[in-house]
């Protein structure tokens, strides 16, 4: 009897301290597959540019390698400035990266969204910045 006594006396005190369970989401499930949609579509543009970040660093160790030496050289700047957007590139990724939250079912819906759209139009800008670092870099690195 006091087994069921210590028991019941454990039961009840785990389930008046735990946590009220949070609500799982406000959406509807229209707004949700337009969340994913929108989820997915700036992660793809990430997995696009992510892809190139091997590329970044393999640049810039070629043009660290074949910079001139003398400082002389007119080439210099342009090899220094290469691996500066190269670096650059790198950078805004990373911060990127370390920014993007993906936002919670229940948050207001129509903010959740904006933000999405304010991510997927940060990430092409970064995508684009790291296009024109690789397309920049690539004939100096031969």
């Amino acid at each position: 009897m006091q087994r069921v006594f210590y028991f019941l006396a454990l039961l009840i005190v785990f389930s008046c301290s735990s946590e009220p369970a949070q609500k799982e989401s406000n959406y509807s499930s229209d707004q949700l597959k337009q969340k994913k949609q929108a989820i997915e579509e700036v992660m793809e543009v990430h997995d696009e540019a992510m892809a190139w970040m091997d590329q970044i660093q393999q640049l810039k160790s070629k043009l660290t390698d074949k910079m001139p030496a003398e400082e002389k050289d007119t080439m210099l700047s342009v090899y220094t400035g290469a691996i500066a957007d190269l670096e650059q590139a790198d950078e805004i990724m990373m911060a990127w990266m370390r920014n993007y939250k993906e936002p919670s079912d229940t948050a207001d819906f129509g903010q959740v969204m904006e933000y999405l759209e304010g991510q997927k139009k940060d990430i092409n800008e970064v995508r684009t910045q790291m296009k024109a670092a690789i397309d920049r870099a690539t004939p100096l690195s031969k």
